[in-house]
């Protein structure tokens, strides 16, 4: 299980630097209407920045602002936490721990597509 957290661990690490480095204010909206199309955000500076993207594009990009994924990347440590912990008398399972390994599995199946993802978890 070590190996799944480990993964686990690394990934979120990459989303966090991610996200913190590209955060720059927690205003990210989709502007549609004002005629410039894009994705919104206000710098540091106070200066707005607008990159021209589709409605549908738009609404995904914004939904997942570097806010939204710092918060989802604590919730994630905080789920393996948990189950890390969790008492192995207080699940069912051959082994006392599988529900536990396969929750950890179905979270690293979101990063299947890196190169260091075991395809024996899936």
């Amino acid at each position: 299980m070590n190996d799944l957290v480990d993964f686990l661990n690394a990934r979120l690490d990459e989303d966090e630097a991610i996200a913190k480095a590209v955060y720059v204010d927690p205003t990210w909206e989709y502007d549609g209407t004002s005629g410039v199309g894009g994705i919104v955000f206000e710098c540091s500076d106070g200066a707005w920045v607008a990159d021209k993207v589709g409605p549908r594009n738009g609404a995904h990009i914004t939904r997942h602002d570097p806010a939204h994924v710092l918060r989802d990347v604590a919730a994630k440590r905080c789920i393996i936490s948990t189950l890390q912990h969790w008492p192995s008398w207080a699940v069912p399972g051959d082994d006392g721990n599988l529900p536990v390994r396969i929750a950890l599995r179905h979270m690293a199946a979101v990063y299947a597509a890196h190169p260091d993802y075991d395809p024996t978890w899936a």
